[in-house]
């Protein structure tokens, strides 16, 4: 039987319009195309059954917590049937629609379904991870053309001399044999490889570790990378290895292969105009993004210290998955929005927002006076690089800054006043004139209700807003 004629075979999740930014196979269609063309044979090994089954024997596992994407839940039945084959005495339960992102453990669900261990299916970024059980990581085994590899680079001149070998984590099984071949058709070059890690020893980068001879001020570094053209991962290690002056983009789900340049330097410099819009606000939220990356606990505590040392109200929102009409409804009363997420959770483009939107990193450097950073290197998108880093507050009493956005000046040792009556007065004023932005108000208190009213009860309008039953019936 089809794995696609299956129970499971339907669409268990919704199209609200959520940002995921979730890890891209080239477009969600043709990675579906290739998995649905697989045999069962080829799934039963995309999907490791074997390992999983073998690592639940072991560890005398008896409730496990199965975490699939959106994309892997018509497999779900496939699954659960196979380990079950094998493991009769276990309970498997699948996790879906996550509570904040797919490329995260949502370990707060399994502890819902009382679970001891969890299985993570699918693209994963790879953060050290919060969770309090046990967790398998099966990546996937989308393969790759090798000729294709070859052909390219056969027909192109490489000048750099130092080459970074980078790849999505569906790709880890082929990631030796990638670096063997580089070394191979490239060998007057220097291959550095960044393979996955998920240990908490050594310089890790994004889940990637870092070769201890790769020295982050070599010039005219290359970035081969493999994976989809749209991965959030390329873009972030760009970012942070602002040396790679240029990448070849391998993309096996669409079985193309080209050159791409860098770009991060222009969104670098945006993140300056941000860092100038945190130190301008006066309200805050911080919009919690993720609970199972480690360190999210005293990441939150850092911006509640950083805002009261300078001042800033903050408010603390968790809103489950996110998008641009839930923080709307806050947009009158805050200035800024922190993103607390995992690196693939952070937002390079928040057009579409109406207040800024940023990560952890500007915040840091736009309230901690401790830090400087002027779109140069040593942007980070990991919160745990900096989050025991030292915490600087303003002394001097005459200590002023010029904001870049509005031109005006603005006080940078607000925490100073904090016993300052006249200061906690104009602070009250504050709070209450709130009000005087909004459009709509509410209820007007001071309308009276007189005794010689009407307050009898009528019946109103009936039907939907697009034909109300007192309404002429138009056929057209």
């Amino acid at each position: 039987m089809s794995v696609l004629n299956d129970p499971s075979a339907l669409k268990l999740y919704s199209d609200d319009n959520v940002i995921t930014q979730d890890i891209s196979h080239g477009t969600e269609e043709n990675f579906l195309n290739i998995l649905q063309n697989l045999s069962e044979d080829d799934l039963y090994k995309f999907f490791e059954i074997d390992k999983c089954i073998k690592w639940i024997d072991e560890n005398k596992f008896q409730r496990v917590a199965l975490q699939l994407p959106d994309s892997y839940l018509i497999y779900a039945y496939f699954i659960v049937q196979n380990i079950e084959k094998k493991l009769e005495h276990v309970k498997l339960y699948v996790l879906a629609d996550t509570s904040y992102r797919s490329c995260c453990v949502d370990d707060i669900a399994a502890e819902h379904a009382k679970c001891d261990s969890l299985i993570h299916f699918g693209e994963s970024c790879l953060t050290l991870a919060s969770c309090r059980m046990p967790v398998l990581y099966i990546l996937g085994n989308l393969p790759i053309n090798i000729d294709l590899i070859k052909d390219f680079i056969c027909k192109n001149e490489i000048k750099e001399e130092n080459i970074a070998l980078v790849y999505d984590s569906s790709y880890n099984k082929h990631g030796e044999e990638l670096f063997n071949l580089l070394k191979e058709l490239l060998s007057d070059k220097r291959i550095f490889h960044f393979p996955i890690d998920t240990s908490k020893e050594g310089k890790r980068v994004i889940g990637r570790s870092v070769p201890k001879e790769f020295d982050e001020n070599l010039e005219n570094v290359l970035v081969f990378f493999v994976g989809s053209c749209d991965s959030p991962l390329i873009t972030l290690w760009m970012m942070t290895f602002i040396n790679i002056v240029q990448g070849i983009i391998y993309d096996p789900i669409l079985n193309k292969i080209e050159y791409k340049d860098s770009f991060a330097f222009r969104l670098l410099k945006k993140r300056l105009f941000l860092i100038e819009k945190i130190k301008d606000a006066e309200s805050i939220g911080l919009v919690i993004g993720t609970l199972g990356v480690s360190g999210h606990n005293e990441a939150i505590q850092r911006v509640r210290e950083l805002c009261k040392l300078n001042g800033k109200k903050l408010y603390v929102f968790s809103i489950g998955k996110l998008n641009e009409a839930k923080l709307a409804n806050f947009s009158n009363e805050i200035d800024v929005f922190i993103l607390l997420s995992c690196p693939f959770g952070v937002l390079l483009e928040t057009r579409d927002f109406h207040k800024p939107l940023v990560c952890l990193f500007e915040a840091e450097i736009g309230l901690n006076g401790d830090k400087k950073w002027f779109a140069e290197k040593g942007w980070t998108s990991e919160f745990l690089n900096f989050i025991d880093d030292k915490i600087k507050s303003s002394t001097c009493e005459d200590d002023v800054d010029v904001s870049l956005v509005t031109g005006q000046i603005r006080r940078t040792n607000l925490n100073s006043y904090k016993n300052d009556k006249e200061s906690q007065e104009i602070q009250l004023y504050s709070a209450n004139s709130v009000l005087s932005n909004r459009s709509w108000k509410g209820l007007d208190p001071s309308i009276k209700v007189n005794d010689d009213d009407d307050l009898t009860i009528k019946e109103g309008i009936k039907g939907i807003g697009a034909q109300y039953l007192s309404e002429p019936f138009n056929k057209n």
